[in-house]
């Protein structure tokens, strides 16, 4: 219609007045179609700007496409190839999802009150950005893998490290105890041992080293009384022979 020198799309919602089965007249309203090129153009933040809207009639015709205005009035075949398909989930009211020239396509019927003549709402998305998604995900996936890899790595190190700790503090004091029970097993008493720790292997190793200082005292004295014993016997030997 022409309104103030400019043609304008619209569309009509009419309603029959009918009581007990008598017409008495009918209800209109006229709606400007412009209205909905301002929502389809609304998709910035929509997959970055790169979906688009497409709005169009029970009859196929485009009421609104993302910015393409000059499409509107314009039947879907000037957009796509195989229009009759998609005519068909606009009539029938289907919500349909398919792939459809390298984007995917959504189909919602818009039906408004109790029409007979659904229209519909088509979003195109194109499937690159749909995967980059995906890969996005799959992205942060592999991360969150390497970064659960890299905390158990770290923990295993860090276990390795407390064993050969415990090992160095507790087995080799326990391994050179044994080693010097087996000298002192041998009459050695010249070995020495360290006391390298204030925890149980160090009392350990302080009680062997009081028993070798004890054995030492012990041959000393040994040593002593049978140096006076043989002292005694060589004066017990030169009173014999002077004797």
């Amino acid at each position: 219609y022409a309104i103030q020198g400019k043609d304008v799309l619209i569309t009509t919602l009419a309603v029959p007045i009918i009581v007990n089965d008598t017409f008495y007249g009918m209800v209109r309203v006229d709606l400007r179609l412009d209205m909905f090129q301002e929502v389809a153009d609304d998709v910035e933040d929509l997959y970055d700007g790169t979906a688009q809207i497409l709005i169009t009639s029970y009859s196929g015709t485009f009421v609104a496409v993302t910015g393409k205005p000059e499409l509107a009035d314009k039947h879907i075949q000037e957009m796509h190839e195989d229009w009759e398909q998609e005519l068909g989930y606009i009539q029938k009211g289907e919500t349909i999802v398919e792939e459809d020239e390298g984007r995917m396509a959504v189909f919602a019927p818009l039906k408004v009150g109790r029409t007979t003549t659904p229209w519909s709402v088509n979003v195109l998305i194109p499937m690159e950005k749909i995967t980059a998604v995906a890969d996005d995900q799959r992205k942060q996936a592999y991360l969150d893998l390497w970064r659960m890899l890299g905390i158990a790595g770290f923990f295993i190190a860090l276990a390795l490290v407390l064993l050969w700790f415990i090992a160095r503090t507790i087995t080799r004091p326990i391994i050179n105890a044994v080693g010097v029970a087996e000298q002192l097993a041998q009459g050695d008493l010249t070995i020495e041992i360290d006391v390298t720790s204030k925890a149980e292997v160090g009392q350990l190793q302080r009680a062997m080293k009081l028993m070798i200082e004890t054995l030492r005292g012990f041959a000393y004295g040994i040593q002593k009384a049978a140096e006076q014993v043989a002292s005694g016997s060589q004066a017990m030997s030169s009173s014999a022979e002077e004797m």
